[in-house]
């Protein structure tokens, strides 16, 4: 008997029994994440509809490519700061958004976070917390 079959089955009725937890859960957190994805799309300078649609591509990402069970994804505030920051700087002397640069500049970001979870950087912040503590 393969034992992979067994952990599969396993698995599967574990996901099956979690499915009321689950539901509650997602509309606990969709609930929360909407106004907040609405007010930080509203203060980033992009609008209402930018933060919507931010908080659906992520959930869509960290859904595909989550790490832990008990992972929650959302928009968050020093993100907003940053893509505000964006905003200014491409907007024209017009007011006239440049949106080709915004979206090039967070696809950007979005390449380099993925080569540095391939690249493993985040172990680096250990070296820097033992360092800041050994300091004190």
């Amino acid at each position: 008997a393969d034992c992979s079959i067994i952990i599969f089955l396993f698995e599967f009725l574990e996901s099956i029994l979690n499915i009321k937890g689950d539901i509650t859960g997602g509309l606990t957190a969709g609930i929360i994440a909407l106004p907040l994805a609405l007010a930080f799309g509203i203060a980033s300078g992009l609008g209402a509809s930018a933060g919507i649609w931010g908080a659906i591509v992520l959930g869509f990402f960290a859904a595909a490519f989550g790490g832990t069970k008990m992972q929650i994804s959302g928009p968050t505030g020093p993100m907003t700061v940053v893509s505000a920051a964006v905003v200014v700087k491409f907007t024209s002397n017009t007011g006239a958004l440049e949106i080709g640069s915004v979206m090039a500049v967070f696809a950007a970001v979005g390449l380099f976070q993925i080569a540095f979870g391939i690249l493993r950087l985040g172990n680096l912040s250990n070296i820097s917390r033992i360092r800041s503590f050994q300091a004190l």
